[in-house]
């Protein structure tokens, strides 16, 4: 069965009328099967922000999948905030 393992969106920021930041994650590697590497997780981040958007309370959610047949991945959300 896979290996479960949680990782964090990390929280952001940006300026309005600006491309979004690249979306990165944390992680402990030791969580990680000998040999394997971040790759393995297949991690994808996204968020609803785009150049347009303006500031909000709360900001918006940075939310991730992964394609990964070995981990069980459990992306904990980030924040972009402007």
């Amino acid at each position: 069965s896979p290996k479960e393992i949680t990782v964090q969106a990390d929280d952001k920021t940006k300026v309005y009328g600006t491309e979004n930041p690249e979306l990165t994650f944390t992680y402990k590697s030791e969580n990680l099967v000998q040999g394997d590497t971040v790759e393995d997780l297949e991690i994808t981040l996204s968020t609803t922000a785009t150049v347009d958007s303006v500031g909000r309370k709360g900001g918006y959610p940075i939310t991730g999948t992964s394609g990964s047949i070995n981990y069980a991945v459990t992306v904990t959300p980030g924040t972009l905030k402007m």
